[in-house]
């Protein structure tokens, strides 16, 4: 299984901060829609390299498309659940930054977004953690 699991990360503590992007429309801008701290634990399946852009080589970051994406946090983290539970939310980019300010940002098309982001996306709400699952993302155009 193609699987980037980066849980080993978090425990040397590489990352320190999970950023969410939104955009609204077509063409339009996105927008950090949540910025806190990282994950206890998240995967990310099938993820491919996107041509880096010069922006995003100037910016240093590093933008993968994927295929599903698994995310686990503490219950603790209200602004975060009340987010990912309004109606008409929906992500555009997940990035994970580490300590140097190296961004590395996980891809869900614009297309797959507007087309069938509710049926792709399954929230379980535990006593004491939530568990966000992104599956079947690919947008139908990609390769």
């Amino acid at each position: 299984m193609n699987c980037i699991n980066i849980e080993g990360f978090l425990n040397n503590n590489r990352y320190k901060k999970i950023l969410i992007w939104r955009k609204q429309d077509l063409g339009k801008r996105t927008n950090i829609v949540f910025s806190g701290q990282v994950l206890d634990n998240f995967s990310i399946k099938k993820a491919r390299k996107r041509s880096t852009k010069a922006e995003d080589l100037a910016t240093n970051k590093e933008v993968y498309c994927c295929d599903s994406i698994y995310l686990e946090f503490n219950k603790s983290d209200k602004e975060l659940v009340e987010l990912l539970n309004k109606p008409d939310f929906s992500i555009f980019e997940i990035g994970f930054m580490c300590n140097k300010g190296k961004i590395r940002k996980y891809h869900i098309s614009f297309r797959t977004m507007n087309s069938h982001w509710k049926e792709c996306t399954r929230i379980h709400n535990f006593d004491d953690k939530t568990l966000v699952e992104l599956n079947d993302i690919k947008s139908k155009n990609e390769i």
